[in-house]
């Protein structure tokens, strides 16, 4: 059994996207039973607001954070940070 788990998820230019797929992963979380829970949204250089919006739905669920790379930087590079 999983005790802890740690979800990261690369976006860039999502802002459209991310809402919905966040509500789903919330729900599906929901009926997990975690010790430790962490979602890390790494924010790939994107140019639309999904910082800013990741930044307001951190602030109502503390399990998730965001992280900013230093401008574009791939998938790869932003699994790794």
């Amino acid at each position: 059994m999983i005790q802890s788990l740690s979800i990261v998820i690369p976006a860039y230019n999502e802002e459209g996207r991310l809402p919905a797929t966040l509500v789903v992963l919330d729900s599906f979380l929901a009926a997990q039973s975690f010790s430790f829970l962490e979602i890390l949204i790494v924010n790939d250089g994107s140019r639309d607001g999904t910082a800013a919006l990741v930044e307001s739905y951190a602030r109502k669920h503390p399990h998730y954070r965001l992280l900013n790379n230093p401008g574009n930087r791939g998938k790869g590079y932003s699994v790794r940070h």
